[in-house]
């Protein structure tokens, strides 16, 4: 498939196609037939179900609407039965029991159940059918070409080895029927002269019809096989495609969260620090961004203490030199500007002591020539 589409298209579109394909397929039956199915079949499968869970629900489907068809011909002639011989009205009150239980059976999911017993109810009415005729007359021989619509159900419910088994009893009644079933006078006369010929043609057309479905069979099964690889390799190309395509944009958002990390260190490394460094995209990288966020907080408390502490270092340097000045000059004022840091109260202290030794001091004057 790859080699024909490219990967991504390919992957895109192949589960989508195959679902309109099948949903093309059946959704005629479901508007038509869709009440009959909620009665007479299991739940369908889930989206994305096995093949063979897919087999059992299309075979499931063909053996509902059988029945529904085989039920409308049981009520056509279900009138008529009523002015018939007593044993033809019981054939077909217990058909519709067969019938019943039949429909039943696949509605409970026993679908090969189901199956053989309608196989056996159309078989059975067939084999009625034709022995009903008494005696057989060269007429009736035709009839024994009706043993063909076993087959043909056989094969589209049962395995293939279904429809071998049905054709080798449909041919072993016709042998016995042929012979041991009593005869008009004209096939008397027939079997007499070309019995090999009259068995010969029914029981031939059994087998090549049963050989002829079983390949058709065969090569559908094979059909539905490859086309169910296909699809189911399609399914994981497509899986692959997405988890490729989510890889990629994790991808894409971890070197972009990367970046921005890279960024706020070098930020902070020219002295640029944010409050906090926002989280990424990507999640993986959360637990990292809150660690960084813990340094970038303690880094920044970190710079705001050696700013705190160069104020002071500079604060003592203008105040020591003020106060060597002041102790070079001792009448004169002290004069203080606040730093803004913690030395401004010991420096207030100080400023009132210098002023109140120069007020003690001009007292001491003052009372020293009072005296003099």
């Amino acid at each position: 498939m790859s080699n024909f589409l490219p990967v991504n298209e390919a992957t895109t579109q192949g589960p989508e196609f195959l679902d309109k394909v099948d949903r093309r397929e059946t959704d005629w039956l479901g508007r038509t037939f869709g009440w009959w199915f909620k009665l007479t079949m299991p739940p369908g499968p889930e989206k994305g179900a096995s093949f063979v869970k897919r087999e059992a629900d299309r075979r499931a489907r063909i053996l509902s609407v059988i029945g529904l068809f085989y039920f409308t011909f049981l009520l056509l002639v279900l009138v008529p039965s009523f002015f018939a011989t007593r044993a033809a009205l019981y054939s077909n009150l217990f058909s519709y029991g067969m019938i019943i239980c039949a429909l039943v059976a696949n509605r409970l999911g026993k679908v090969k159940t189901g199956s053989i017993i309608l196989v056996l109810l159309i078989e059975s009415g067939l084999i009625l059918s034709i022995t009903a005729a008494n005696p057989l007359d060269v007429a009736d021989i035709p009839l024994y070409d009706i043993f063909i619509i076993g087959e043909l159900i056989a094969v589209s419910l049962l395995p293939m080895q279904g429809v071998f088994i049905i054709a080798i009893l449909n041919s072993a009644f016709i042998v016995g029927d042929l012979l041991y079933q009593p005869h008009s006078l004209a096939l008397a006369m027939v079997l007499q002269k070309q019995l090999i010929v009259v068995i010969a043609r029914p029981v031939c057309i059994q087998l090549i019809v049963a050989a002829v479905l079983s390949l058709w069979v065969n090569s559908t099964v094979k059909a539905n096989e490859r086309a169910n690889r296909a699809e189911m390799v399609a399914t994981v190309e497509h899986a692959l495609a997405e988890q490729h395509a989510i890889a990629e944009k994790e991808k894409q958002e971890l070197e972009t969260s990367i970046q921005q990390l890279v960024q706020a260190h070098v930020d902070a490394t020219n002295g640029q620090i944010n409050a906090r460094i926002p989280y990424p995209s990507s999640k993986v990288l959360w637990p990292l961004v809150g660690v960084f966020n813990s340094l970038w907080s303690r880094l920044q408390h970190s710079q705001y203490n050696e700013r705190a502490l160069q104020q002071l270092k500079e604060a003592i340097s203008s105040y020591s030199a003020t106060l060597h000045q002041a102790a070079a000059v001792p009448q004169s004022p002290l004069v203080l500007q606040r730093s803004g840091t913690d030395l401004d109260a010991l420096i207030l202290a100080v400023k009132k002591l210098h002023e109140s030794s120069l007020k003690m001091g001009i007292s001491q004057r003052k009372w020293d020539s009072r005296e003099g």
